[in-house]
């Protein structure tokens, strides 16, 4: 019996036959094998079909690919000399086996695209697997999980299949006001014992999303530009992605950095240092209805990377009652 292992590929068995001989020693006769199958079981099949060289006595034959299960060969070797005067041309049958263990092929998983880019918050993301498989010809119950390399990132995960499909769902969602990057590996089991798993990983980018600012109203007093107030501050889930704050909607009068000087136009963004400083306003000429300007967080400097709500700063004008400085001449 030739006993080898599924997929093992071209089997090549030297001397696999020794002393050939054609029977008769006063001629020279031309010899050849003639090889034919007896029976088979399982779903053995032959990719090239047994061969026996004459003159070295090898033995070559290929097996296709997942395949398994028992041949029996029968051989005779035949001469060229005939069958005249009850001649015999033909050797008696020769039986051999060969046997093809089963070996466990891995399950089969289909790359995930990579990477997934979504905002910080986004909510549950589905991620379709495909090409699930227990490998060819096999049906084994499979099992699949997946786990996250950043857990303060994603550390929920749940997969959703029925046993038997081909695709599965994959889900997860980012934790509350978190970003950065995480690497998913998900896995899948046959539960044998060897070749049982493939694992396939893909890539997750959290980008920052800015939540809405605070910002401190001022009172004007008696004063042509503010003093205090006006102070611009992160939300307090917000760290350093939080870069630039968006002015717009400046309304009776005119906004300047903290220096008083420098002037801010509407719909232009400030740094996070700039606002937290604090910015100056001084009123209109004339006008003493209060002033205002609207504040928005931004994790880059133009209107693709504002986040959060919109928020109004005050400039509440604390305007004195009229006195009379001069008294009118008496008569």
């Amino acid at each position: 019996m030739i006993l080898i292992d599924a997929n093992e590929g071209k089997v090549e068995m030297k001397k696999f036959v020794t002393n050939i001989d054609d029977g008769d020693p006063e001629l020279k006769q031309n010899l050849n094998f003639i090889i034919t199958t007896k029976s088979v079981t399982g779903n053995l099949t032959f990719k090239s079909f047994p061969e026996i060289d004459v003159k070295s006595g090898d033995l070559i034959f290929e097996i296709k690919k997942d395949r398994f299960g028992e041949a029996t060969i029968a051989v005779l070797l035949k001469d060229n000399g005939g069958t005249e005067n009850e001649g015999i041309d033909i050797s008696d049958e020769s039986i051999f086996i060969i046997k093809i263990n089963i070996i466990n092929d891995p399950p089969t998983l289909n790359d995930i695209p990579t990477p997934i880019t979504i905002f910080e918050d986004a909510g549950e993301q589905i991620v379709e697997l495909t090409g699930i498989s227990s490998g060819a010809y096999e049906n084994q119950e499979l099992v699949i999980t997946a786990v996250s390399d950043n857990l303060e990132l994603i550390s929920n995960i749940n997969i959703e299949y029925t046993s038997g499909e081909t695709t599965a769902n994959l889900m997860f969602s980012p934790n509350s006001n978190r970003f950065g990057n995480a690497i998913i590996t998900v896995t899948i089991d046959d539960g044998q014992s060897q070749n049982n798993s493939i694992s396939k990983q893909f890539s997750v980018i959290v980008n920052p999303v800015a939540d809405t600012p605070a910002v401190t109203d001022a009172i004007l007093k008696g004063s042509k530009q503010t003093t205090s107030g006006l102070v611009i501050s992160r939300n307090v889930v917000d760290g350093d992605e939080v870069t630039h704050f968006k002015i717009s909607e400046i309304q009776n009068g005119t906004l300047y950095y903290n220096d008083g000087v420098s002037q801010i136009q509407n719909n232009v963004f400030i740094t996070f240092l700039e606002g937290n400083l604090g910015l100056k306003f001084t009123p209109g000429g004339g006008i003493s209805d209060p002033g205002s300007f609207k504040v928005q967080a931004a994790t880059g400097t133009d209107d693709s990377h504002l986040g959060g709500s919109i928020v109004t700063a005050q400039i509440i004008i604390d305007n004195d009652p009229p006195v009379i400085i001069s008294s009118p001449d008496s008569i």
